[in-house]
């Protein structure tokens, strides 16, 4: 009975109450909560420093693969 009557004051009635309404319509989910955290880990992910990006990052000397001809070839094995 109490949810079928209205809310009246002088001016206007109202069928709900006014108030925070019972719906949970503006809440976050945990889905949501889930995405938001992918989304900033992948935003932090690609906007890391080049130091942080693997082989060949900036301020690490190159391996013994990239010569670029700083020694001679070895001579051939007979």
């Amino acid at each position: 009975l109490r949810q079928s009557q209205s809310y009246c004051t002088d001016t206007e009635c109202l069928q709900e109450m006014p108030g925070p309404s019972p719906s949970s319509s503006g809440d976050l989910t945990v889905p949501m909560i889930m995405m938001a955290w992918v989304v900033i880990a992948l935003v932090l992910f690609l906007l890391r420093p080049a130091s942080m990006r693997g082989p060949g990052a900036a301020g690490k000397p190159p391996g013994p693969h990239n010569n670029h001809g700083r020694e001679p070839p070895a001579p051939p094995v007979d």
